[in-house]
Formats: C-alpha cells, sequence, structure tokens
C-alpha cells in the first residue's frame, strides 16, 4: 500500500521535469552562442573581402602583389580574431581595370563537436571608376 502511495504522490515531480527539460535548455542555449559567433564571423569575412577588393583596386602600396593582397586580408582578419590558419583561405583571380575581386573560404567550427563544421563563403569586388578625360572641368561648370 506504502508503495502505491508513494507512485500516486506528486512530490518530486519538479524536480523530473527540470532534470529532463535543462539539458534541452542548455543545448539551445549554446546553439544560439554559437549562431551568434557564426553570424559574426560571416560579417568580418565580407569586411575583409570588400576592404581587400579596394585595396587592390585602387592599387595601395599595401597590395601592390597578389601576395601583398594575401597579408592585407591576414591581418585585417587576425584584426578581428579571426583563426587565419588553414582556415582561412582567400584567392585573388585576375584584377581588370574595370573590376578587382577578392574571394575567401573560412572553415567554421561550432562549439561542440556534434556539430557539423561549417563553411563560409564570401566575395567583394571593388572598381575604380575611369579618370575624366581632358576637358571633363569645363563641362563641370
Amino acid at each position: 500500500m506504502k508503495l502505491l502511495n508513494r507512485l500516486r504522490s506528486d512530490s518530486g515531480q519538479a524536480i523530473l521535469e527540470a532534470a529532463l527539460l535543462m539539458p534541452v535548455f542548455a543545448l539551445l542555449g549554446f546553439l544560439l552562442i554559437d549562431i551568434e559567433w557564426m553570424t559574426r564571423d560571416a560579417a568580418a569575412i565580407e569586411y575583409i573581402v570588400n576592404e581587400a577588393a579596394r585595396c587592390e583596386a585602387i592599387q595601395s602600396a599595401a597590395c601592390s602583389a597578389p601576395a601583398n593582397v594575401q597579408t592585407y586580408a591576414t591581418q585585417l582578419a587576425a584584426n578581428l580574431r579571426l583563426d587565419t590558419g588553414t582556415n582561412f583561405q582567400l584567392s585573388t583571380p585576375a584584377c581588370t581595370p574595370s573590376l578587382c575581386s577578392v574571394s575567401i573560404v573560412y572553415a567554421f567550427k561550432p562549439l561542440g563537436a556534434w556539430f557539423p563544421p561549417m563553411t563560409i563563403s564570401r566575395t567583394g569586388s571593388a572598381a575604380v571608376p575611369p579618370s575624366p578625360g581632358p576637358g571633363a572641368q569645363e563641362r563641370v561648370r
């Protein structure tokens, strides 16, 4: 009789529900943190590709050769606290007078080993408008 009364009582119900739901809430919390970090890294990579393409387009001294563009982008990534090891791959196709582009593929490592690895790919491009020809000053006036 005591066992039946014990099974029918409500004591301990709240602790059992908490024990079942707490891992779910913890997983959701870590998942939200991981998503925030991934979007922060994606925004940083977007900034890096645009700045590296702009640097190459204006023919800055810092980006006079493709190797220099790689160094410039790596320095930007390091300043933004991104992993610049094997996870960071930059490619700079040939820069034409009308358009320069830079592409980055970044392997994002999630918090836990059970989350699948994700790849963030971004391409940025920049162009310098052609300089006005002779007599452009007269037309502006």
